[in-house]
């Protein structure tokens, strides 16, 4: 299925507009709607010094220059949405979700979407708008950009690498990323420890290999050993050798209670990647 429908998640920060600018090219090549989805900052949220001002007038004095800043700050970025949106061709909106929303308005902007692009690091986002949120609570799949990646202005998916272990996530990635893996010059499929799992059968990556060259995929098979390195390193590091400019993920393969304790390749990955995810549960 096309991506007719992206979303791109944005902040007050400068890192946001480099980010801006990738999705708009990433929106250009599939002839995709831009959904502009922007966290304003609360300024007033715990910062109002309530030893210092007293009485009603003061305190209202204070949130309203707190409420001004904002949306200064709001209306900076959507000025800037429409200046970088007006000279394409693209249709596109621009929608605010307050930092104090509920995770269910944040989600309900990502769940509408054929694909999601977020940052590397959303600490800073409200509750409920990280990338494992989106992934378990909407099935939209992530595009998660690091700001260094952004901001040097490459774009993605020329040499994708896709991290292969014939998991039910593994699966749906290759559905869902199938726009980007047939566009691509190259895609490596990498098997990491496949003699742990008998679902590779005889041959590891062949099947899925051939699954994808029939819709004209141009792909080869890695069969990696971690050799008692972490299996996410392992991918990192051959995705370096190849110049992979992108991963393709199927998250979480074990639960999140089971990485949490014992670590994880997605975990990993995601606090890791120099280069673009494309992660999906």
């Amino acid at each position: 299925m096309p991506y007719k429908t992206v979303a791109v998640f944005g902040d007050p920060r400068q890192e946001s507009l480099a980010r801006l600018r990738f999705a708009i090219r990433f929106a250009l090549q599939h002839d995709a709607h831009l959904v502009g989805l922007f966290f304003e900052p609360a300024y007033w949220d715990g910062r109002i010094p309530s030893t210092n001002v007293r009485g009603n007038a003061a305190i209202h004095s204070v949130i309203k220059e707190y409420m001004d800043e904002q949306k200064a700050v709001v209306d900076r970025a959507h000025k800037e949405f429409d200046e970088e949106l007006g000279a394409s061709d693209l249709s596109y909106e621009f929608r605010v979700m307050g930092d104090l929303e509920t995770v269910d308005h944040v989600l309900f902007n990502a769940l509408h979407s054929d694909l999601a692009i977020l940052g590397s690091g959303t600490s800073h986002y409200p509750n409920g708008a990280s990338a494992e949120s989106i992934l378990f609570n909407t099935g939209v799949p992530l595009l998660i950009v690091p700001d260094e990646w952004a901001t040097s202005g490459r774009d993605t998916g020329e040499r994708i690498l896709l991290a292969w272990n014939a998991s039910r996530e593994s699966r749906r990635a290759i559905t869902d990323a199938l726009p980007l893996l047939c566009r691509a010059k190259t895609v490596s499929i990498v098997v990491v420890d496949a003699h742990n799992n008998p679902r590779h059968g005889e041959e590891p990556g062949a099947d899925v290999a051939r699954f994808l060259s029939r819709h004209g995929v141009q792909v080869t098979v890695e069969q990696l050993g971690s050799r008692g390195r972490p299996v996410a390193k392992v991918i990192l590091d051959h995705g370096l050798s190849v110049d992979a400019d992108l991963i393709v993920l199927g998250a979480y393969s074990h639960s999140r209670a089971f990485e949490a304790v014992f670590g994880g390749v997605t975990r990993h990955l995601l606090r890791s990647a120099p280069f673009p995810l494309f992660i999906v549960h």
